[in-house]
């Protein structure tokens, strides 16, 4: 049993730890990423991402909330954690078999043949997660978080390196594959050993009972979850085959790498709400203060990257992937609304308005499904303006359940976002007239659009925000440097509660 200035200290301690490790992997996984995109060829992306769709939605059903349950409920036992992993160990059997039943249909269906052997294959990481979940969710309950971090970067780390040889070597999609599974299981190893949790058949219907309530609602985010996650991938795969899938998966992974920088701060916010939720002045002012901040980072990242798109392709992956260029240019865009989308969710979850969230989500849900249905015909392109207008529509549902809490109106959120928009747009178009200048894609054009932009952006928070007050600015300053300040602590100092 934890104190709880134990549970808050070790919550702190793996927070900065989670945002330290995420940017270090993130920087990484950039560069690991161009040399594999280097070596295999967008169809092989395509036919991993068949596979790989299939099996992450699988997946999301042998959990209906299970793990999340066993970290929320007080106390539990040792009938809680088997019966949930006796569940998941035989659904996920089931579906093993299933997928070996129905591969050969599923390729059909997408009109992909040598999709089947990678599903076939890819089918492992049914019962390889039913191991990998468990002594994970044990851990986040310990509120090891750093130890979670650890092992998450150890098999993202992993997973580019087993991928990197096997694509020199010459195994083509199979060093995706391969990569994926080896990782997995590795990572898996490393959770049982730390957990100090062993697997056993151990089922108590009572306990399963005690956890199913809460899993309800969850089992719902789940599947909303993989619907906006995947339903673009599926029209893709199914209507324009498995090379333009290839070109859209590799663009919307560099598209979302911004915004897993943001994910360690939602859940920041969440914990944050959830303790002042009754003190909705105090509410009102913590999300006025994140919505500033988070958007005066994160606009121009998203900006500076969709402008200088066309010239990183050509560079870092070469003329192979350039028809990707204009669908990766809007999906950058869709990451403004997916960043805003992060911070709304994690207040309305936090104000106990997951339900109302959650119902809004199913109507975003269905808009995009009609969305990427007519965005297709359009090529992926079309597709990537259908994930826009879903994460704007979305935005715009989820906020409308906040601004009633709160009671913050729409005129007063664009007030707090002008100082980003405007000095995005400002920065957007000194680099269109530099770029008149620096035509050719090639490295040393896209440095010095890259320089330039930054410099402009910095030059023009400086000098030309005089509408916001002196309190704005002294709370971006207060943000990084804290940032700054602990990063150091962590690095310097590792064991440091």
């Amino acid at each position: 049993m934890y104190l709880v200035s134990d549970i808050l200290n070790k919550t702190k301690t793996g927070t900065y730890w989670s945002i330290f490790l995420k940017v270090l992997f993130e920087t990484i996984r950039f560069g690991l990423s161009v040399v594999v995109a280097r070596l295999l060829n967008p169809k092989d992306f395509g036919l991993f991402g068949i596979g790989y769709m299939v099996i992450f939605y699988a997946n999301s059903m042998t959990n209906i909330g299970f793990n999340n349950a066993l970290v929320q409920k007080k106390e539990i036992t040792h009938y809680h954690i088997n019966s949930v992993f006796c569940f998941d160990l035989g659904f996920s059997v089931l579906l093993t078999l299933f997928c070996f039943i129905g591969a050969k249909s599923i390729s059909i269906f997408f009109h992909a043949p040598e999709s089947e052997k990678v599903l076939l294959v890819l089918s492992s990481l049914f019962i390889l997660t039913s191991f990998y979940n468990i002594p994970q969710t044990i851990l986040r309950r310990e509120i090891e978080f750093k130890v979670i971090s650890i092992i998450n970067l150890i098999e993202g780390l992993l997973n580019y390196a087993i991928a990197i040889l096997l694509a020199i070597l010459g195994f083509g999609v199979w060093a995706l594959v391969y990569g994926k599974i080896g990782s997995i299981l590795f990572a898996t190893i490393l959770f049982l050993i730390k957990s100090r949790w062993l697997p056993k058949i151990e089922f108590s219907f009572f306990a399963f009972k005690d956890l199913w309530s809460f899993g309800i609602w969850e089992f719902l985010r789940a599947q909303l979850n993989y619907i906006t996650s995947y339903i673009d991938y599926f029209f893709i795969g199914k209507f324009l085959g498995v090379i333009p899938l290839g070109y859209y998966e590799k663009a919307f992974n560099i598209s979302t790498m911004p915004l897993s920088f943001v994910a360690p701060v939602n859940t920041i916010l969440f914990s944050s709400v959830s303790r002042l939720q009754k003190d909705i002045k105090t509410v009102k002012m913590l999300f006025k203060k994140a919505i500033i901040t988070l958007s005066v980072f994160v606009f121009p990242i998203y900006c500076g990257l969709s402008f200088i798109s066309p010239y990183f392709v050509k560079v870092f992956l070469g003329d192979k992937w350039m028809p990707m260029t204009l669908s990766l240019q809007i999906l950058f865009f869709a990451g403004i609304f997916k960043t805003l989308n992060y911070i709304v969710a994690g207040f309305n979850v936090g104000l106990g308005m997951n339900k109302k969230h959650t119902l809004r989500r199913v109507v975003s849900s269905i808009l995009l499904i009609i969305f990427c249905f007519i965005g297709v015909f359009l090529g992926i392109e079309g597709v990537a303006v259908a994930i826009l207008l879903d994460v704007f529509i979305t935005f715009l549902l989820i906020f409308d359940v906040l601004k009633k809490i709160v009671e913050i109106s729409f005129k007063e959120l664009i007030k707090n976002l002008y100082p980003a928009i405007i000095l995005s747009t400002l920065m957007l178009l000194c680099l269109n007239v530099l770029s008149n200048y620096f035509p050719k894609y090639t490295f040393l054009n896209m440095f010095i659009l890259l320089i330039s932009g930054i410099i402009v952006y910095i030059i023009l928070f400086l000098f030309l925000i005089f509408w916001v007050t002196s309190e704005f600015k002294k709370q971006i300053y207060t943000s990084f440097k804290t940032f700054i300040n602990i990063s150091k602590n962590y690095i310097f100092h590792p064991n440091h509660k």
